[in-house]
């Protein structure tokens, strides 16, 4: 694997205006800016000895964790049992929403004799390990395949190892101006996924390693119960080459009561002068060529898909997800396979304490237009799917 010499680095700049007044959620005192509490240590004793203590009380329920300060409406759900409590969106901090986390490497790190300038500093690293096996009726190497993570059928996987350093800007107060960073690493499986042409991309393009690092960065940003945007994703000249796709989205969450809510998200997506699958002098490694029409040496190769999510909160530790997606790959470029595909998942998430995510689930795939699945030799694959997920 080539070594890794540098990271992503994003700096994002929050202006407000003096005149804009935090607005107070229901039943919240005034919002002041976020205090920074002196000397906070978890338990005693070495930095591994906090370490551990941070996970016992956490996974025991005493840890004493501060509740984030908002200013508007308030994040429409929990986390636990949810990933995260306001509504995922590509690119963005949670403006109006106080960054109150503490991880159990944070905790274990503000017990050092610089934890309190740490704290000051509002500079953060956390991550998780993330390990996952899958059970296929597809056998083979990457049979799994169109269906994207666990590519590999019947096997465990070391899916990701994250390390996240990042400083969110204080999007509470309206006072002074405010910034932060935030540099994302990944190891594992799915760098196979987040992979950019010329970015560590010889692990994959070059050598098709099962395991590999990428830089690769994730934002959340949303508002009250409802949540509506559309993302272009990327915009240049959309010709052929490794991912250089052109994606547009639109995303709908919806909650219906506190325990019941939905996410839908449209996408399409397209490459200009996709080489025709019979032009193999023409295709890049690891980028599909499209079912052109006869006599077409290159085409226009778009596809299209519909996914639904449903979840329900069961209790603080559990949720249940329904999954269902349509997806139309009209060239076969994004698959390998001109067809039709259904997908339909039934999961559920389990978590001990805040840091520890159990996510066993079962899944149903199909495709309707040419054989997709081991190989290219079936229309369908029943997988059951489980992750342990570690934050830290």
């Amino acid at each position: 694997m080539s070594a890794a010499r540098g990271f992503v680095v994003i700096a994002s700049v929050v202006l407000f205006s003096r005149r804009a007044a935090p607005q107070e959620g229901p039943g919240q005192p005034p919002v002041a800016p976020a205090q920074i509490q002196a000397n906070a240590k978890t338990g005693s004793g070495n930095f591994f000895g906090r370490l551990l203590n941070a996970y016992l009380d956490d996974w025991k329920g005493t840890a004493n964790e501060p509740e984030a300060k908002y200013r508007g409406f308030p994040p429409p759900e929990s986390n636990p049992p949810f990933p995260w409590d306001s509504w995922p969106y590509g690119g963005s901090p949670t403006i109006g929403v106080e960054d109150a986390s503490e991880g159990p490497l944070m905790k274990a790190i503000y017990g050092e004799p610089f934890g309190d300038a740490i704290k000051r500093s509002r500079i953060k690293v956390y991550g998780w390990v993330n390990v996952g096996y899958n059970a296929s009726t597809s056998h083979g190497n990457y049979a799994n395949a169109p269906a994207a993570y666990y590519q590999l059928p019947n096997s465990i996987q070391l899916d990701q190892v994250t390390l996240y350093i990042d400083r969110r800007p204080d999007t509470v107060q309206t006072d002074h101006f405010d910034w932060g960073f935030r540099l994302t690493n990944l190891y594992g499986l799915d760098y196979r996924f987040t992979t950019a042409k010329g970015v560590f991309s010889d692990q994959l393009l070059k050598n098709n390693q099962k395991y590999g690092y990428d830089p690769v960065m994730a934002y959340t940003w949303a508002k009250g119960g409802d949540n509506l945007y559309a993302c272009a994703n990327s915009v240049n000249d959309g010709n052929y080459g490794y991912n250089n796709l052109q994606a547009y989205y639109l995303t709908w969450y919806h909650k219906f009561s506190e325990s019941w809510f939905t996410a839908t998200e449209a996408w399409y997506m397209y490459e200009r002068n996709v080489p025709d699958v019979t032009n193999t002098a023409a295709l890049e490694t690891n980028a599909n060529g499209a079912f052109c029409n006869p006599g077409q040496t290159k085409c226009f190769a778009p596809e299209w898909a519909i996914v639904n999510y449903v979840e329900k909160k069961l209790s603080k530790s559990d949720y249940l997800t329904l999954r269902n997606e349509y997806f139309d790959d009209i060239k076969g470029q994004r698959t390998g396979t001109k067809t039709r595909y259904s997908e339909h998942l039934l999961g559920w998430g389990h978590w001990f304490g805040s840091t520890i995510l159990v996510r066993p689930e079962l899944r149903y795939e199909r495709s309707y237009d040419n054989p997709a699945y081991a190989g290219g030799t079936k229309n369908d694959q029943l997988i059951f799917a489980a992750d342990v997920i570690l934050k830290y």
